[in-house]
């Protein structure tokens, strides 16, 4: 296990035309990287919609929102759709830089939408 391993789990899945990877532990400047390689291989999919699971998503840092928001503008520029789930209040920095208005976000349990309120 590398030390960036030890900080993110990172479990990329296919579902027909949807690939989602499920998160768990800090996306920050150390794991931005490998995150980088798993939606760059989700690029090269032909699925129509890519779906980060942040249920088990404990901290973003900048290197880590920047990632996300690149991810958002190539699936615009690809025509894929592109949205976060199980947002929790850890991710408040979601919100608090105004990104919760750009991601199609989903808190926990609950369906994909353009507003965000963090679940308790």
């Amino acid at each position: 296990m590398t030390a960036t391993e030890e900080y993110l789990g990172i479990e990329t899945t296919g579902f027909g035309d949807r690939v989602e990877i499920q998160l768990a532990g800090d996306l920050d400047v150390a794991t931005a990287p490998l995150v980088a390689e798993h939606l760059q291989a989700a690029f090269a999919t032909d699925a129509a919609e890519l779906v980060i699971d942040a249920t088990e998503l404990e901290f973003v840092d900048s290197s880590g929102l920047g990632l996300l928001l690149t991810v958002h503008k190539r699936s615009a520029a690809e025509g894929k759709g592109f949205s976060i789930r199980g947002v929790r209040p850890q991710l408040l920095l979601l919100q608090v830089t105004g990104l919760s208005d750009v991601f199609m976000l989903a808190v926990a349990g609950g369906p994909p939408t353009p507003s965000f309120e963090p679940s308790e």
